[in-house]
């Protein structure tokens, strides 16, 4: 699954100490003027308190927007401060803070966690408006079995109970205190 291999690019970047990471599928293309990835990180250095930059993508036939839950954008695809990753990968219970997409789930639901985790640790996910990715596997075949694993296999159900409610997505001094978060 997507997942582990994401997660061995993460710990990379914490092995580099990389202050910025982006996090994108190989069938994702930049969609707007050059330099996409240079203007997020351009708001990240301005802006101590956003953690993660989400691009817009033309997913679901909607036009450009954000992916997000209970009104949170979540970044399918974004650029990530290390220090923001490291602290939602504690959260998820690995202590090194190499993990930042959850193990449990094997594709689907990851990125979304860790959205939400950005924002109930202290900062924000933002929504980077104009700043848009076009996933050309949208209908692919692969991905359709993967939405239909998710929902079989109980991992939908995992990611149903420990975000599935609006106010499990909120911001939680306690939670940015013991993980390392930003605390308000």
């Amino acid at each position: 699954g997507a997942v582990p291999a994401f997660n061995v690019g993460f710990a990379r970047a914490v092995d580099l100490e990389s202050p910025f990471v982006i996090t994108q599928n190989d069938e994702n293309e930049a969609q707007c003027p050059p330099p996409i990835f240079e203007r997020a990180v351009e708001i990240l250095r301005a802006e101590p308190s956003v953690g993660a930059v989400a691009f817009e993508m033309d997913t679901r036939r909607r036009g450009w927007v954000c992916e997000e839950w209970a009104g949170l954008p979540y970044g399918n695809t974004c650029c990530v401060r290390r220090e923001v990753g490291m602290a939602v990968a504690r959260a998820q219970g690995d202590p090194a803070g190499k993990a930042w997409w959850d193990r449990r789930f094997k594709t689907y639901a990851s990125d979304t966690v860790f959205g939400l985790w950005v924002n109930r640790l202290g900062w924000e996910m933002r929504r980077g408006v104009g700043l848009r990715v076009h996933d050309h596997g949208l209908l692919d075949e692969m991905k359709k079995r993967n939405v239909e694993a998710y929902q079989k296999d109980g991992t939908a159900h995992l990611f149903t109970a420990q975000f599935g409610r609006a106010e499990q997505c909120r911001y939680s001094a306690e939670d940015a205190r013991h993980f390392g978060g930003r605390v308000r």
